[in-house]
Order: C-alpha cells, then sequence, then structure tokens
C-alpha cells in the first residue's frame, strides 16, 4: 500500500514538473530551502550536543515547522477546490 501512494504521489510530481516553467521553478527553490535548513538545523543541534538545549532546540524547530506549514497546506487544499470562475 505505502508503495502504491509513492507511486501516485512520484506521478502527480513529475506531471505538476512538465506542467509549467513556474512548478519547476517553485519546486527547485522550495527544494533548496529545505536543504538549508536541515543543515542548519543539524548544524545547530551537532553543536548543542551534550544536555538539555538539544531538546528543547528540536522541539522548538518542529513547533515552528508545524505552525508554519499547517497554514500553508490548509490554504493551497482551500485553494485547490474552490470553484473558480474562468
Amino acid at each position: 500500500m505505502a508503495r502504491l501512494l509513492v507511486q501516485l504521489k512520484l506521478r502527480l510530481l513529475t506531471n505538476a514538473l512538465r506542467s509549467s516553467r513556474r512548478a519547476k521553478v517553485s519546486f527547485i527553490v522550495s527544494t533548496g530551502f529545505a536543504a538549508l535548513v536541515a543543515v542548519g538545523t543539524f548544524l545547530v543541534l551537532a553543536a548543542l550536543r551534550g544536555g538539555s538545549a538539544p531538546v528543547a532546540q528540536a522541539a522548538s524547530v518542529f513547533t515552528v515547522f508545524t505552525f508554519g506549514f499547517t497554514p500553508y497546506q490548509v490554504l493551497e487544499l482551500t485553494l485547490s477546490v474552490l470553484p473558480w470562475p474562468r
């Protein structure tokens, strides 16, 4: 089941990237930003290792991204299902 879901998601991604230049640019920019954030978070946690600070840092990063990412997903879902007049 998980394999099927991954295949469907990858098919949606490839079709979206084929559809427009804007989708390609958006995907590249967001992937680059996510990689920078991941590396930065890893470096901060590696620098704080050995105490209770990494736990607090990990919790705060998780909270910020959860509350920052969830409204974006809700807005995107809402805009994609609304029937816009053409």
